[in-house]
């Protein structure tokens, strides 16, 4: 039994035990995808059953399809989390952009670095307290102020104990 190759033919695609149909057509719409390039699926044809095998995330792959169907539209289900559902977009190949738009969807875009003041001073004094890496002086402040937190969680916690409340008498 050969396997689909027309654009029109249906194209039965299980993904861990749950099995989902499309058109060829459909998928052919991203051809640099791995569902969309005929001769990278072929490697998960099951000619016995005449479908294409996925041991992949199932709730994933409905997102997945979604993609295909609709010209490019992709939403993470709720139900998957989010690093399982970029590692499915990975596999199946959709490319980076579609990856970058469901960060972007989930609020996780490429945040823009701040620019520095413009201050000689100013920018000197930034560096200092916000990027420890910068300099020497800037990674002594940092443990520095590391060090004062760290005794004054000690001290409070030194208060909570009867023998060291002020005005207290351990008898």
């Amino acid at each position: 039994m050969a396997e689909p190759a027309g654009c029109c033919e249906r194209v039965a695609i299980n993904v861990a035990g749950r099995r989902f149909e499309t058109l060829g057509r459909t998928l052919l719409r991203f051809p640099d995808t791995l569902l969309g390039d005929p001769r990278r699926r072929r490697r998960f044809f099951d000619p016995q059953r005449r479908e294409y095998f996925f041991d992949r995330h199932r709730g994933a792959f409905g997102a997945v399809l979604y993609y295909y169907q609709s010209g490019g539209r992709l939403r993470r289900p709720p139900d998957v989390p989010l690093d399982v559902f970029l590692e499915e977009l990975r596999f199946y190949q959709l490319g980076p952009e579609a990856e970058d738009r469901v960060r972007e969807a989930e609020g996780l875009g490429l945040e823009m670095p701040r620019p520095l003041p413009r201050g000689r001073l100013s920018r000197r004094a930034w560096l200092l307290c916000e990027h420890p890496e910068s300099s020497p002086a800037a990674r002594a402040i940092a443990l520095l102020s590391v060090l004062i937190i760290l005794v004054s969680i000690v001290v409070f916690c030194l208060e909570t104990l009867p023998q060291f409340r002020a005005g207290g008498e351990v008898a």
